[in-house]
């Protein structure tokens, strides 16, 4: 896992002195085995034994199948022999793996010293120890658009592809890894569907380091975080301690496993991110070459890292790599970072082709590393399942396209569609290639694309040049078409090119104007791997011309009478069938009339007698001789009617008088109207109005009528299908002559004094025919109207009341004819009475003040239910409570009396006594106990007459006139200032409830600052000690 780790020289400059210790020792000792078996054992084997009981080795067997004896003939073991005779002389628990010419075990240094003893043992070295190399990733190597990508309407996501991860293991329960493990069934539906833990040798492959589940995710994670290949599933074989230490063995134990069990699981890719030492060349002896080459062998691509350094120490070599990444025939791994510049960290030299992004990568963790389940980390590790992933997709392409490609194969085409990276250390001995999935698979795809020619059919007609193609296409990738149309000389009529994206397209074009004959076409298409397909067969079509023409009779007709159907043609061909329609108004086919022949003229008539009135449709069609048809574009309306219109006269109406020669008559429905006046000594013509109520109108003017003259005049109306209908005559007589009208009274410029005043506007009205109506106009608007006069003379008068203001009047009246007479202007003011100063009065102890301002709104002239009582000392008048809470209003004189109570929870009354009527003011008085109140004209008072609190009573002088007082008196109930007082504050010291506050509020007072002193004199004796 190419970890970058710190202080790793320093670890080893201290085991180089301990191991350099215990070697001197060794060597002064004289212990250790000598002579020729010494020779067989790897120093570094020596020194570990003398400080550790056991230790795993690598037992690497002779082949002596070779050896000749002294007749020269061959006297020596092979390797199989050997290997079982050096097994069979080891505890077999020992042995950890065995492979062809090396055993891996697990010895002591005794076992060790006997082992090295026997002939068929070459050497015995320390096993080898890798160590593991440490997702917006995925769109940078194109992974995302590739998914978008479909062959067989399958996305392209490594489905049915097994990656087998050579690593610590993989933590099966994570979300994003399936959350579960399938136990070696290539049954189950587990993302992990297999694997084995070499490291503790059972089968159980969960990671308990962390590194082997970030490799997975990047590969195949398909959660909160989607990797590669989501669609690929994961045998892990668990190789890595939770140091991250792999010892060779084990690690060749996983290759082999996984090519054990390629066709079981579908196997197409081992990825191992570990990796031990430099190197500039290939490694081709390495421990592992052997089980790697045979893993290629079978066709899987086995991707490693190039490591992070020196294992995992120090800046990446742009000249070497890391083992195993040096054996030949692997596909090696670099790293950039996300801006696709090579990682610090990262080991290359000229045998590498790929990089892919490997610094801080987002994928799946064990809990250790991170909470979430999800965690970064950066290396050559990272890298190299990206690169797994990728062959996963594009062996799934390869798969369904039917492709067979070796692991070298597939390395140069992620080498030749990738994106150059520059090496820009000034030791770099090469450039290399980032790899784009998606660009690899287009050049990958072999596949023509699949079109389809839809419309139109082939061998079909079309006619009058107007064509509408349609094609559509399917493939991994399109990029262009081309649509193409040959006439019958295989001239080209249309090409038609459009570039565009996507795995599929449909095509649709409309070309007009096409000539007559014989036509093919086809459509091309292109795809991003520049692969071309057209449809198999080019569709044929001919183009003809037949053009159907309706002559008569013309289109919106309306008759009275039956007619006959003209239709014309235009063939290219000849044309052998022709056929007359007609529908009514439901749709309903009601006839249909045929000709046949071989070559029809161009004209054809046709007939048709109706049956009943109704809105009628019509069209012919035309068949020629290749069994083309064609109606008309539209088709054509009639309307058959033989009802007379029905008209309706509006002026002048029978025995009326006009004063103008207006004559005005509608109809039901479309036509024309003339009128004749006097039995048709003359007749005159009228223009059209739609804009009058009953259907289509007609109006005209006649200026040469003559006064008192009688007429007759009579309406003759036909409609659009020719039907006429004629008005009876009908009477009417001129007359231009208006009223006559003469004010009498008021005169002009009367003037009064009043807030309002009654007056009666009279006037005589004269005329030779009757009066309809006349109307008051006061300040040139009507006020009132008058329309059931009916007389040629009378005298008539308006009452209205005013208010007062300056006014013009006049009358106007309108005689049978509407001749309006308009009689002369008059002029008339009403002035307001000036105001007095306010005086105030008191009773009972109450208060009353006079002011100036205007009654209540609520006011009314009822005086309904009142009951009068007369005497020589006035009138009386007892008035109910409803009539003064509304507003009561009386003309009274001198004397005369008003009794009221102010409500009906009241039993005591009083009464209001006018005691003197002036010319501009009113003495009056109020009793039960007397209050005096003198009022100007248009003075009010607001009196309190049973409380202190409230008016309960209004009285106001509205005007006088001949010695009497307009009054109007109403009851209230509207608080008086010193109710408002007592509310707002509560403190008036002129009432009892004051006073009582004011005498609280010092009691309160007194007491608050005999508690101060007290207090103030307790705090004094307790911080100065002060004695009271």
């Amino acid at each position: 896992m190419f970890c970058i780790y710190k202080g790793e020289s320093m670890k080893r400059l201290i085991f180089s002195l301990i191991t350099l210790g215990v070697l001197i020792s060794f060597i002064f000792s004289g212990s250790y085995v000598s002579g020729n078996s010494l020779a067989k054992v790897d120093k570094d084997v020596i020194s570990k034994s003398e400080s550790v009981d056991k230790i795993r080795v690598l037992v690497k067997i002779k082949d002596e199948s070779d050896k000749k004896g002294i007749l020269g003939l061959s006297n020596g073991r092979g390797i199989t022999e050997n290997q079982k005779k050096v097994v069979d002389s080891i505890d077999k628990n020992k042995v950890k793996h065995e492979f062809e010419g090396m055993i891996y075990a697990e010895l002591s240094k005794e076992e060790i010293e006997k082992l090295a003893s026997e002939n068929g043992v070459e050497s015995i070295e320390l096993e080898g120890i890798r160590y593991v190399n440490l997702q917006d990733s995925i769109p940078q190597i194109n992974a995302t658009q590739a998914h978008t990508l479909q062959v067989n309407g399958l996305n392209l996501t490594g489905m049915g592809q097994t990656v087998c991860v050579v690593d610590t293991g993989v933590n099966y329960t994570h979300e994003s890894l399936g959350g579960c493990f399938g136990g070696n069934d290539n049954t189950s539906s587990c993302k992990i569907i297999g694997g084995y833990d070499f490291v503790n040798s059972d089968s159980d492959p969960m990671d308990d380091q962390g590194h082997g589940t970030h490799v997975s995710g990047i590969v195949a994670g398909n959660g909160t975080i989607t990797g590669v290949a989501p669609g690929a599933r994961i045998v892990s074989m668990k190789v890595c301690d939770a140091a991250g230490s792999c010892n060779d063995g084990d690690v060749a134990a996983g290759i082999n496993w996984c090519s054990g069990n390629k066709t079981n699981f579908n196997i197409s890719v081992i990825s191992m991110s570990l990796g031990s030492g430099l190197s500039s060349s290939y490694c081709n002896s390495d421990a592992l070459a052997g089980t790697i080459n045979n893993a290629i062998a079978n066709n899987i691509s086995v991707v490693v890292a190039t490591g992070n350094g020196l294992n995992n120490d120090g800046v990446g070599r742009p000249t070497q790599i890391a083992a195993p990444a040096c054996v030949q025939n692997v596909t090696r791994v670099s790293s950039v970072t996300k801006s696709d510049v090579i990682a610090s960290y990262a080991n290359r030299n000229e045998l590498v082709s790929l990089m892919t992004p490997g610094s801080s990568i987002n994928s799946t963790c064990i809990t250790s590393d991170s909470s979430t389940g999800y965690c970064t980390k950066s290396g050559t590790s990272m890298a190299t399942p990206h690169v797994s992933g990728s062959i996963a997709v594009l062996r799934e392409f390869l798969t369904l396209t039917g492709q067979n490609y070796t692991p070298a194969q597939v390395e140069s085409l992620f080498n030749v569609s990738g994106k150059i990276i520059v090496d820009t250390d000034e030791s770099a001995v090469a450039n290399y290639s980032r790899i784009q999935i998606y660009e690899t698979i287009i050049v990958a795809d072999n596949v023509f694309p699949n079109i389809t020619l839809i419309t139109p059919s082939n061998g079909s007609s079309s006619l009058n040049g107007n064509i509408t193609f349609s094609c559509n296409a399917t493939d991994l990738s399109l990029r262009n078409m081309t649509f193409y149309l040959w006439n019958s000389t295989e001239s080209v009529v249309n090409q038609t090119t459009l570039s565009f994206t996507g795995s599929s397209h449909e095509f649709n074009l409309n070309i007009s104007n096409v000539s007559t004959g014989d036509l093919h076409w086809n459509c091309e298409y292109t795809d991003e791997g520049n692969n071309i397909g057209r449809a198999n067969d080019n569709f044929t079509i001919t183009s003809t011309s037949l053009v159907v023409t309706l002559s008569s009779p013309q289109n919106k007709l309306y008759t009275n009478q039956n007619v006959s159907y003209e239709c014309n043609v235009s063939a290219s061909n000849n044309v052998s069938n022709a056929t007359f329609y007609i529908w009514n108004s439901t749709g309903f086919l009601v006839n249909s009339s045929n000709l046949t022949s071989t070559n029809l003229v161009n004209s054809s008539i046709f007939y048709y007698n109706f049956s009943y009135e109704d809105n009628y449709t019509w069209n012919c069609e035309y068949v020629d001789n290749n069994s083309i048809s064609k109606v008309a574009s539209s088709n054509y309306s009639l309307t058959y009617d033989i009802t007379f219109p029905q008209y309706n006269i509006t002026s002048p109406l029978n025995g009326s008088w006009v004063n103008t020669g207006q004559f005005n008559v509608s109809l039901n429905e479309n036509g024309t109207c003339l009128y004749t006046l006097d039995g048709g000594i003359a007749n005159y013509s009228m223009t059209g109005n739609e804009s009058l109520n009953f259907g289509t109108g007609f109006n005209a003017s006649n200026s040469s009528l003559v006064q008192d003259l009688l007429y007759n005049v009579s309406y003759i109306c036909n409609d659009t299908s020719g039907n006429i209908n004629i008005s009876q005559a009908l009477f009417f007589q001129f007359d231009l002559v208006k009223p006559n009208i003469t004010l009498i009274s008021p005169i002009d410029d009367y003037s009064a004094t009043s807030l309002s005043l009654d007056l009666n506007f009279t006037y005589n009205v004269s005329d030779n025919l009757n009066i309809s109506s006349c109307s008051l106009v006061i300040n040139n608007a009507i006020s009132l109207t008058n329309a059931t006069i009916n007389n040629q003379t009378v005298n008539h008068t308006f009452a209205k009341t005013l208010s007062y203001g300056s006014y013009t009047w006049n009358v106007n009246c309108t005689d049978q004819a509407v001749n309006i007479g308009n009689s002369s202007s008059r002029s008339l003011t009403i002035n307001a009475p000036s105001s007095s100063s306010s005086s105030s009065s008191s009773s009972g102890g109450g208060t009353s003040t006079t002011t100036t301002t205007t009654a209540p709104t609520t006011a009314t002239n009822n005086t309904t239910g009142a009951s009068t009582s007369s005497s020589v000392n006035g009138n009386t008048y007892s008035v109910s409570n409803s009539e003064t809470s509304s507003g009561y209003k009386k003309s009274l004189k001198k004397l005369d009396k008003v009794k009221f109570i102010v409500s009906e929870n009241e039993s005591e009354e009083h009464t209001i006594t006018i005691e003197e009527v002036q010319n501009n003011s009113v003495n009056l008085s109020i009793r039960s106990d007397p209050i005096y109140v003198l009022l100007g004209i248009g003075e009010g008072v607001k009196l309190n007459l049973t409380s202190l609190e409230y008016y309960d009573l209004f009285i106001r002088l509205d005007s006088i006139f001949n010695s009497e007082a307009n009054l109007t008196i109403q009851t209230i109930n509207e608080i008086t200032g010193f109710a408002a007082g007592e509310n707002e504050s509560d403190l008036n010291l002129g009432s009892k409830g004051g006073s009582l506050f004011w005498i609280y509020f010092a009691f309160i007072v007194v007491i608050l600052v005999v508690f101060v002193w007290i207090f103030k004199d307790l705090i004094g004796y307790r911080i100065f000690g002060k004695d009271k």
